[in-house]
């Protein structure tokens, strides 16, 4: 599931940054599926990415948090470690 956001900084990203719309995502993941979420940034220090990221925690049980360019962040998430990294990454990336 790929879910697009506008910046955390603007009212209207409230509604798809609760726990209440990550849990609604989780039920519709597959076992092996990845929620992924774009999360651009202003700097205003990391609480608003820290807490993205706990609140995401409370619908999956594994969280990514990977930085894809200056303030651009991707959320990745999944109910199994196996979707997210993969057993051959360390052969990968020698």
């Amino acid at each position: 599931i790929v879910a697009p956001s506008p910046s955390a900084s603007l009212p209207n990203a409230a509604p798809v940054l609760t726990a209440e719309y990550y849990r609604r995502a989780a039920r519709h993941l597959t076992p092996q599926g990845i929620f992924c979420q774009r999360f651009p940034t202003i700097d205003f220090g990391p609480t608003p990415l820290l807490t993205a990221v706990a609140t995401l925690q409370q619908a999956f049980p594994e969280v990514v948090c990977l930085e894809v360019g200056p303030g651009e962040f991707m959320l990745l998430a999944a109910h199994d470690p196996a979707a997210l990294v993969k057993a051959d990454l360390p052969q990968r990336l020698e």
